[in-house]
């Protein structure tokens, strides 16, 4: 039976597993990122390690994802927050506003997330059609002849 302070504790060991792949990747890169890396960085035992993750990759892959789960209600609520046609703006200073405040987590989704093969790409991608999506409904919203910068 889980209780709610084993769900906790079980909750806190996977954050610190997410924080010890996040700390060693930008510590070591992604090749140094090893699961002995993450353990010592997290604190954990290599079982629980592997009660979370598959492997280093799935880690690294989870990762990539806690971190954009975190960042994108920030732009969402920033661009919620502005008119439409400034969506862009938004989305941009909310991202600065992220790197800002969690160095760590924005230095590993811009540099890191890059070596850690297709699955991390695809991660990294997902996150950024995310955020892509959200400007573009918000550009649905403007009015016609309201002066828009253009998106690639």
């Amino acid at each position: 039976m889980n209780t709610p302070v084993q769900k906790h504790r079980k909750a806190t060991q996977r954050e610190r597993l997410v924080a010890g792949m996040i700390a060693a990747a930008n510590r070591d890169g992604y090749a140094g990122a090893s699961v002995s890396a993450v353990i010592a960085a997290a604190g954990v035992s290599r079982p629980t390690f592997y009660d979370y993750f598959q492997d280093r990759d799935d880690c690294f892959v989870a990762s990539i994802t806690d971190v954009q789960e975190r960042h994108l209600p920030d732009v969402l609520d920033a661009i919620a927050a502005n008119p439409p046609e400034r969506a862009l703006s938004a989305a941009i200073e909310a991202t600065v506003g992220f790197a800002s405040s969690q160095p760590a987590e924005a230095r590993f989704l811009t540099k890191e997330a890059l070596a850690g093969g297709p699955a991390a790409l695809d991660a990294r991608d997902a996150g950024i059609r995310e955020i892509a999506k959200a400007i573009e409904r918000a550009l649905k919203k403007v009015a016609a002849e309201t002066s828009v910068p253009g998106l690639p």
